[in-house]
């Protein structure tokens, strides 16, 4: 998780850069950018670099989520057990109680 919001970031520093011109550079500089850019069809590779983040993400996500729920899980059904043991345990002294009180 920590390396995909990482690389989220590096990608959210990068891509202004990437698509518009600098004011910096001359103009030949910028047109070579431009057609370089273009030739490499840098924005289709932002978006796609973008939507893998995005699954990856939502995958981390879900299996987050699902880690979190297993642990919940087990965690109440060991009070659900400690629960039924501490009823159990109170019926046998009544039991007992029981028997000693009738046979007295």
């Amino acid at each position: 998780m920590t390396q995909t919001l990482t690389r989220r970031m590096r990608l959210t520093r990068i891509a202004p850069h990437l698509a518009q011109a600098q004011a910096r550079l001359s103009p030949l500089a910028n047109q070579l950018k431009d057609r370089l850019r273009e030739k490499t069809c840098v924005e289709d590779r932002i978006e796609g670099v973008a939507a893998q983040l995005d699954v990856f993400e939502r995958v981390y996500e879900m299996s987050s989520q699902r880690i979190s729920d297993y642990k919940s899980s087990r965690q109440s059904h060991t009070l659900e057990w400690v629960i039924i043991v501490l009823l159990a345990a109170e019926t046998l002294i009544l039991f007992i109680e029981l028997l000693w009180t009738l046979e007295l």
